[in-house]
């Protein structure tokens, strides 16, 4: 049995970015992932922020972040052919002078205002959405189709029978002196990419973990294409043609994975309560994120197995996290650079 350097566990935005990385520095492995249609990867919005909450604050290691982003979604653009990120800026709704007076100061810092439009410009959405009292706008910010990438980059690994498509069985990974077994594949090592469904898995089921759910609509305004991302209430993420992502929110408390009809009321509610055109609703879907306390994702080996990788946590941010991080574990992998402490799986 010929031995590799890895499994992967998990396709989504993780896992393939994971083996993109570990591939173009030489190294040869598998992945295995069951296609699982409620994973959040195939429903995300991708949006990269770089001023991001209430209190609009600088995004974590944004600087960072960005640069690396851009190079590696430009180079997965060129593999499968297909553009897979584009730089939109992001117009904010600011519904009172204190909204206002925040935006100013924490938008004029030194830190954030190369991300500032200092004269906002609603273009296209003064037609399509009842006004807010002020706008701010912020250049930086990118659409990455996560679920295109997903896709794109599984009929890349199918091509060249890169992965294995199945559910992955805890119970038969075996641990062996020099890697591990599972099935007919042996390797050297093993990088859980799971998602959420890390709370199901045995070998990391202690971490300090909360899925969360968010639910989205996918909605079709006619003859209107605008090139920004909009945030009044809800996210309007442009896909093109008139077709829009809308959402999203936190659902703690949830029975299942599937969309449910109170979130879709709720989300419709706030469409009518401010658009000021007709729409129509094209898909409703739901995703269960894996989200962690501190924002800060799981990258890391087993507190026993040397060789077994936690590289998951990454929750709304992935898109701009994920191309930093399956780089910063490459290097670790291959030149044996440290890890930074701050995502270490047991902190």
């Amino acid at each position: 049995m010929e031995q590799l350097d890895y499994i992967i566990v998990g396709q989504g935005l993780a896992g393939s970015l994971l083996d993109f990385s570990f591939r173009k520095n030489g190294l040869h492995g598998v992945v295995i992932d069951n296609g699982h249609k409620n994973a959040a990867s195939k429903v995300a919005a991708g949006m990269i922020n770089p001023i991001t909450g209430r209190k609009y604050v600088k995004s974590w290691m944004i600087d960072e972040l960005l640069p690396r982003a851009i190079e590696i979604y430009g180079q997965l653009s060129k593999l499968v052919g297909v553009e897979l990120f584009a730089e939109r800026n992001i117009v904010r709704a600011l519904y009172s002078r204190a909204e206002e007076n925040e935006w100013e100061i924490k938008t004029t810092l030194e830190q954030t205002k190369k991300f500032r439009v200092d004269k906002p410009v609603l273009n296209e959405y003064s037609k399509f959405i009842k006004p807010s009292l002020s706008y701010g706008e912020l250049t930086k910010g990118y659409h990455v189709h996560v679920p295109v990438i997903i896709r794109a980059y599984r009929a890349f690994l199918e091509k060249y029978k890169f992965i294995v498509e199945t559910q992955f069985n805890h119970s038969k990974l075996k641990i062996e002196n020099d890697g591990f077994v599972y099935d007919l594949v042996k390797a050297k090592q093993v990088f859980f990419c799971d998602g959420y469904k890390v709370n199901q898995n045995p070998f990391f089921n202690d971490i300090n973990h909360q899925p969360s759910k968010g639910e989205a609509l996918i909605i079709k305004v006619q003859d209107f294409e605008p090139n920004k991302i909009l945030k009044q209430k809800l996210n309007f993420v442009p896909f093109g043609q008139g077709v829009f992502w809308v959402g999203a929110g936190y659902e703690w408390e949830f029975e299942n994975e599937k969309p449910t009809k109170g979130e879709r009321d709720r989300i419709e509610k706030i469409l009518k309560d401010n658009l000021s055109k007709p729409y129509k609703v094209i898909d409703h879907i739901a995703a269960v994120r894996p989200t962690v306390i501190d924002r800060r994702p799981y990258i890391g080996a087993h507190k026993i197995h040397s060789n077994m990788f936690l590289f998951n946590g990454f929750g709304t941010k992935g898109a701009s996290l994920i191309p930093y991080w399956s780089e910063h574990l490459m290097r670790h992998i291959c030149f044996k650079e440290p890890l930074a402490s701050e995502v270490f799986p047991y902190r």
